[in-house]
């Protein structure tokens, strides 16, 4: 294996650093301030055409305090942009377009200029920013995650197993913006290396030259050590990067929003069990009876006719209640438009009699990829996944939630394993994780830590994000079937 110095010498390769940072501030300052005009310009525009008492050029005069936006927002940290998570970067941005927008209310009032302006466009330009500039965001990221020129090179040291599995998880959450050059090992851990591997750069003792090549961030993957034995490994090999992101071993509490704490001179981590937190239930619940009402009210015409389709199609009812298991461990009629014949399990079992091979993915996953028990009506339904949307009655009666855990049945208490007890702390939803992390397309035990990972970091800002992905999901149609 060839040190990281030896290849650097001959292809005379550096990292995109501090270039990628500044293009990075670039791209997201583009975006934000497009976001912020557009958003506004549109509700300016809306109230004008509907009548509104103003000039257009009133409002154009406003286009400097943009400026505000952008400085706050970058006072939060959201610029360069990279590393940080949509859940987080939600948040952030919610914070700093409200605080901008109180700023500039309050200035207009003091300079008792305010009656110049329609309260109703502050109002609709505020609720367009909240929506337009994470939309924006999200779609850049979109864009910049699957090119090569953008993002910050970082390099992981520790050993071999955790190197790698940290390697997957952010070639698959490439959106991050951390591109991995590849690892330095500690001795004890390079002969579990395949000698052919080219992200093996070197041993720990050579990382420095990671360093002087300009790859400002060193990730230290070593949840198996000792806290004491990583801060000697920190201070010996990682000294000269700007940036060092020590991986903890604590993976089995939350990991979102969490902040460090000084206690005598102790490291301490905090994170907060918003479950056992009254207001942000709260805030979820009632985000769910009106979301839930307002979409059995709108979409009543759309139930009669799908209603109408599967009752002429085939015999049968057209709503079908499938037993679950929700909220406390307690069973519940999750409602669903009717996609099977009547006749499904006599199907399915002549299917699995005939076709021997799918048994083991029957069992694996409960579900076929080509199940025969569907009718032409019903794969329609469920491939976009209109066929679920009868269980905003659940939701409104609060046996299932918008946004939580796919709900299961009592044959899967057992896959789920320990990982139950979670499942059972929030009630199961519409959509969630899963269902916007791949689908069908993912393992069952990936759908388990997906649920895990929602329970133990749930905020609404996590819902929020959620909510976003399920839409392009939906129309996507990614993982459905």
């Amino acid at each position: 294996m060839s040190t990281f110095a030896q290849q650097a010498s001959r292809t005379h390769t550096r990292s995109s650093f501090p270039h990628a940072q500044l293009l990075s501030f670039i791209l997201f300052v583009v975006i934000d301030s497009a976001a912020i005009l557009f958003s506004s310009a549109a509700v300016v525009l809306l109230r004008y055409a509907l009548g509104g008492q103003f000039t257009l050029a009133s409002y154009l005069n406003l286009a400097f305090l943009t400026l505000l936006f952008l400085l706050v927002y970058a006072l939060l940290g959201l610029y360069p942009g990279i590393g940080l998570h949509p859940v987080t970067e939600l948040r952030k941005l919610s914070h700093g377009t409200t605080l901008s927008f109180l700023l500039v209310a309050t200035a207009t009032f003091f300079i008792r200029d305010a009656e110049a302006y329609s309260r109703a466009v502050v109002a609709g330009s505020w609720g367009a920013c909240l929506l337009g500039v994470p939309v924006a965001r999200m779609a850049l990221r979109r864009l910049l995650a699957n090119t090569s020129w953008w993002g910050e090179k970082v390099v992981i040291l520790g050993s071999y197993q955790s190197a790698l599995l940290l390697h997957d998880a952010l070639i698959n959450h490439r959106f991050l913006g951390f591109k991995p050059a590849g690892f330095f090992l500690l001795p004890s851990a390079a002969h579990h290396a395949p000698l052919d591997d080219p992200r093996v750069l070197g041993g720990i003792d050579s990382a420095e030259a990671a360093s002087a090549l300009n790859i400002r961030c060193a990730l230290i993957a070593l949840p198996e050590r000792s806290a004491s034995e990583i801060a000697h490994l920190t201070r010996r090999y990682a000294s000269g990067f700007h940036r060092v992101i020590v991986i903890s071993d604590l993976f089995n509490l939350a990991s979102l929003e969490v902040t460090t704490v000084d206690l005598g001179g102790y490291l301490g981590v905090q994170f907060r069990h918003r479950l056992l937190s009254h207001t942000p239930r709260m805030v979820k619940r009632t985000i769910d009876v009106i979301a839930s009402a307002a979409g059995l009210v709108l979409l009543a015409p759309f139930f009669l006719l799908a209603a109408f389709l599967v009752r002429v199609s085939t015999p049968g009812p057209a709503f079908y209640p499938h037993p679950r298991i929700g909220y406390g461990g307690r069973r519940f009629l999750a409602w669903k438009f009717r996609t099977m014949y009547q006749d499904a399990d006599r199907i399915l079992q002549r299917c699995l009699e005939q076709h021997p091979e799918l048994l083991s993915e029957w069992e694996r996953e409960h579900k076929l990829r080509d199940d025969p028990r569907t009718t032409p009506i019903g794969r329609f339904l469920r491939v976009t996944s209109l066929d679920e949307l009868p269980q905003l009655w659940n939701v409104l009666k609060g046996e299932m939630s918008l946004i939580g855990p796919r709900p299961i049945v009592d044959s899967e208490i057992e896959k789920y394993g320990r990982q139950y007890e979670l499942y059972k702390r929030v009630r199961p939803g519409m959509s969630g994780l899963w269902q916007v992390s791949g689908r069908n397309n993912t393992t069952y035990a990936e759908r388990v830590r997906l649920d895990e990972y929602y329970v133990r970091n749930w905020s609404v800002w996590l819902d929020l994000h959620i909510i976003a992905r399920t839409v392009g999901v939906v129309l996507s149609r990614e993982g459905a079937y």
